[in-house]
């Protein structure tokens, strides 16, 4: 192999390596990630970032996992963050327990219905 040729070869490497930065953030709450990666799925927000970057999830860890340049996982990571912090997806599980029996009862038979009827 000549010098050029190890120049060339490091040259290929090197970029690869750029080109395949991990970055990992950590969230909140892993429980909590799996309800915010699905809604991340369904958003315009997952394409933009795959546009930039390649993305997963490691449960056990707690951490979204982004791939690519350093350029774009800067960008990726702002988008996420912008996401995760304007969809509170955590108020989604909460339900107030007077609104419980309202929530779980349905059809024909519901109170809701009924009350209705009657007026």
């Amino acid at each position: 192999t000549t010098p050029e040729e190890m120049q060339g070869l490091l040259t290929k490497v090197q970029d690869l390596l750029q080109e395949n930065t991990i970055l990992r953030i950590q969230g909140d709450d892993p429980a909590l990630m799996v309800t915010q990666y699905r809604e991340l799925s369904r958003s315009k927000t997952k394409a933009a970032i795959q546009e930039l970057a390649w993305m997963d999830l490691d449960e056990p860890k707690g951490e979204f996992i982004l791939r690519g340049s350093p350029e774009n996982l800067q960008k990726a990571q702002s988008l996420l963050e912008e996401f995760i912090a304007n969809n509170a997806v955590d108020q989604l599980t909460e339900v107030a327990e007077d609104d419980l029996d309202i929530l779980l009862m349905g059809g024909k038979s519901s109170k809701i219905v009924q009350f209705s009827a009657d007026l």
